[in-house]
Parts: C-alpha cells; structure tokens; sequence
C-alpha cells in the first residue's frame, strides 16, 4: 500500500470518498444473502495483506478503504439473524441485489 496523502486525514475529494463508501457498503449488502456462515480459506488467508508497516504521514483514504472492502469483506460471514434484521427495515435480497420496498 503507497502513501499517497499528504497529510493523514486529508481527502482530496470528501464526496467522492463517501460515495465510493456508500457504494462498496450496497454492494455489501447486496451479497449478504449469498455468503456463506464461515469465510472461504482463501479470502482468510488474504487477511495476510493487512499485515504491513504502517507509513510515517498516513495512507490515502481510498486505497484504505479498497483494501478494506476488497480484502477484508470476503472474509467476513453473515448470520440469518442479519438477515432477518435487514428484512424488518424493508430490505429484500435477492439474487441480482437488495431493494428497499417501495422503490
């Protein structure tokens, strides 16, 4: 992971960070009926690549964020109480993703 910011904390694009966020967390969403109750062992093993040194000024909020989502989502699992929990607030799953009823 590079070190791209010239500050910590400092975004370049703040709105552009947290649609990229908000975007990557509805795909999230969108899988979470097809995930299984324990993670695959290749996605456990990637969690090696959150093994690095950390940089003397910070990384770039969007690389931490793809690094994150990209590694560290498929390792994750979801529980059917989740599930029932996003069917109470109007989320339906289905293959092709989540819509929230009425849209």
């Amino acid at each position: 992971m590079s070190s791209t910011s010239s500050e910590p904390g400092s975004y370049r694009d703040r709105d552009a960070l947290l649609a990229e966020a908000g975007g990557r967390a509805r795909r999230y969403l969108d899988g979470v009926a097809d995930r299984s109750v324990v993670p695959r062992p290749e996605a456990l093993a990637a969690l090696d690549q959150f093994d690095f040194p950390l940089p003397d000024k910070g990384l770039d909020a969007s690389e931490v964020l793809a690094l994150l989502d990209d590694v560290g989502s498929p390792a994750t699992a979801v529980s059917y109480t989740h599930l029932d929990v996003y069917k109470r607030q109007g989320l339906y799953f289905h293959r092709q993703g989540a819509s929230r009823a009425g849209r």
